[in-house]
């Protein structure tokens, strides 16, 4: 029924969330960003998409943290 589903959504929902943060979170930058395919390299730039994962609510408070105070409220990045 319905609770079957929500179930399974939440399941695939918190494996995407898992899946985003190990591949696309950038430990040295402090930030998402995206890979190249081939290399796997990050791309170094940060953009709208970089906050997606905190804004979903799916980045650990800790990271959250980190990007809020060296990101996002840094004026000279």
């Amino acid at each position: 029924g319905l609770d079957e589903q929500s179930e399974a959504w939440d399941e695939s929902a918190e494996r995407h969330g898992k899946l985003i943060h190990e591949r696309l979170y950038c430990e040295e930058a402090g930030i998402y960003q995206h890979r190249d395919k081939l290399t796997g390299e990050y791309c170094g730039a940060i953009g709208l998409e970089s906050f997606l994962p905190l804004y979903a609510g799916i980045t650990p408070k800790p990271i959250a943290q980190r990007i809020c105070k060296e990101v996002l409220l840094d004026p000279d990045r």
